[in-house]
């Protein structure tokens, strides 16, 4: 089944990246929030859904799922050395943040 409307979470401890995407339309908007705005947000989503009829779907990533998601991990303790000095905890390697890519990092997690 195909909806009209994809909302999906990239959840963190601090802020969640979020993207909100009207398929006919191909709109994009994408923000972060935190816990309680997300909340709030995806309130505001289901109450819009019910007073449009349009389907939506949320999709949360997991790639704590994911048995190899963590690049610094595949990488030793070369790359997570490497990465501590110049990445912010909770920030994206760009091996995972590439667009097509499924599989997410974050170095808090490595």
């Amino acid at each position: 089944m195909k909806h009209e409307n994809v909302i999906a979470i990239d959840p963190d401890k601090e802020k969640s990246g979020v993207a909100f995407l009207k398929v006919k339309t191909r709109q994009l908007e994408v923000t972060n929030l935190s816990f309680p705005l997300l909340l709030e947000y995806l309130q505001h989503a289901k109450a819009k859904r019910d007073e449009t009829g349009e389907s939506l779907i949320v999709v949360v990533e997991a790639g704590w799922m994911n048995k190899k998601s963590c690049f610094h991990a595949a990488q030793g303790k070369q790359a997570e050395r490497m990465s501590a000095r110049t990445m912010k905890p909770g920030a994206k390697s760009s091996k995972c943040a590439n667009i097509g890519e499924s599989k997410s990092c974050h170095t808090s997690r490595c």
